[in-house]
């Protein structure tokens, strides 16, 4: 898993999303799975959270088990970005 992001831009603002996404092989082609969308973080989170993900890439953490897993990421997330943001 790793932190994946786009950019959009309006009226003349560019804009950066971020997602928690995996690569798979479908046959020799390399796709990419977006497990869940965060949306937009200061680079300071971004950076965390890229940190958290390198730790836990370490183990094998299936899809099902991070579902699971999800809401108390979202909490932990949350309370993260209040914490910056304060």
């Amino acid at each position: 898993m790793h932190l994946s992001h786009s950019t959009s831009s309006y009226r003349g603002q560019i804009y950066k999303s971020y997602s928690i996404a995996e690569s798979y092989r479908e046959g020799h082609k390399v796709r990419k799975r977006i497990i869940w969308r965060i949306g937009k973080l200061i680079e300071q989170q971004a950076e965390q959270i890229r940190l958290i993900l390198e730790v836990a890439g370490g183990q094998s953490i299936s899809l099902r088990r991070f579902q699971k897993a999800k809401l108390s990421l979202l909490c932990f997330f949350t309370k993260l970005y209040q914490g910056l943001c304060s």
